[in-house]
């Protein structure tokens, strides 16, 4: 991406700045924290609506360590169709399969399985490594779940995906043990926002479970059913020392009575999307605190320190808007209100 800010020997001239708050303003807004939360035993808990029966045909994407072949035979078991997916395919050869798989009838659900596998220390990998683990986990769950999209929509249908995070999703005091399945979490809970804006709130059960480091396969197994069946009332759920947890927020100030970074003249920042309206908010309450040294990275180009539409900006909005409808006329076009503003 082009670099934004270039050092130059040009120095434009522009008004004084001043913060736009202070950290009184935003201490009235509520800051809300993710934290693990217990969650009632599944006996206590409302059945999800879901059937696993002689009806059903399951698609079910093995991790590596024995869950997925556990699951498999229990799925067996009540007579349930697992339709199994055992390597890592590519995404035009996933979406072929799939696609085969529903001319042959409806697939009711998806258990995604491969964020379970352990990860390399993110200081171990190189590059091509860390985008093969992203593919095989997260950009084939997106592919899968498009071709399945209409099929597994509505009542008695289901995505269930699994991690080894730790049990608490990373929230708990040491952190996330395999942080890449953060992307399947993520991917899952924002499939469960869609499906609920397009079908009422109600209608397919999405879930992700969490799971401690271990090479336990048959309790990971028998849970991910049971999580399928009961308790539709969450969708992050996590199994940590023998407790069942999910994620809830609580009210915490940012000001915790430690001393924070010295910000100064020689604190340097990296700010990516440098050109949003809230970043660029941001990054002058950062330059005004610190003074320091920024580096804006953006996909926009930056304009020419001495370009005349930005002089004109900081200096005359009204003659600005002149200049640009003179030029959207001069080039044939009928400008809109709307149009000048957004440029």
């Amino acid at each position: 991406a082009p670099v934004v800010g270039r050092p130059s020997s040009v120095v434009s001239e522009a008004p004084a700045v001043t913060s736009i708050g202070t950290l009184e303003d935003a201490d009235k807004m509520p800051r809300r924290v993710p934290v693990p939360s217990l969650r009632p035993t599944l006996d206590l808990c409302q059945p999800t609506g879901v059937t696993l029966d002689e009806n059903s045909r399951v698609v079910v994407m093995l991790d590596q360590g024995g869950v997925g072949k556990a699951l498999v035979n229990r799925l067996q078991k009540r007579n349930v169709t697992a339709l199994v997916i055992d390597e890592p395919l590519s995404a035009e050869a996933l979406d072929t399969r799939l696609k085969a798989w529903l001319s042959e009838g409806a697939i009711q659900g998806v258990y995604w399985l491969t964020a379970l596998d352990v990860e390399p220390a993110i200081e171990d990998m190189d590059l091509a490594g860390w985008r093969e683990a992203n593919r095989v986990r997260i950009k084939n769950l997106y592919t899968a779940m498009r071709a399945l999209y209409d099929s597994v929509h509505g009542p008695n249908t289901f995505l269930v995906s699994a991690t080894r995070l730790g049990g608490l999703h990373g929230y708990g005091e040491v952190g996330a043990s395999a942080p890449l399945g953060g992307a399947v979490s993520g991917f899952t809970k924002a499939y469960r926002m869609e499906k609920m804006l397009g079908e009422g709130g109600k209608g397919t059960l999405v879930k992700v479970v969490d799971f401690e480091t271990g090479r336990k396969t048959a309790e990971p197994a028998d849970q991910i059913i049971a999580e399928t069946l009961t308790d539709p009332g969450i969708v992050e759920v996590g199994y940590n020392n023998g407790q069942r947890y999910t994620v809830t927020l609580v009210e915490k100030p940012a000001r915790d009575g430690q001393p924070g970074m010295d910000l100064n003249k020689d604190t340097v920042f990296v700010v990516t999307g440098a050109a949003g309206g809230i970043t660029s908010a941001i990054v002058t309450d950062l330059a005004l605190a610190s003074k320091g040294v920024f580096y804006l990275l953006d996909l926009v180009a930056a304009p020419a320190h001495d370009d005349e539409n930005v002089r004109l900006f900081r200096t005359d909005k009204e003659a600005l808007k002149r200049k640009l409808i003179d030029e959207a006329k001069g080039r044939g076009e009928r400008p809109t209100p709307a149009m000048i503003d957004k440029q």
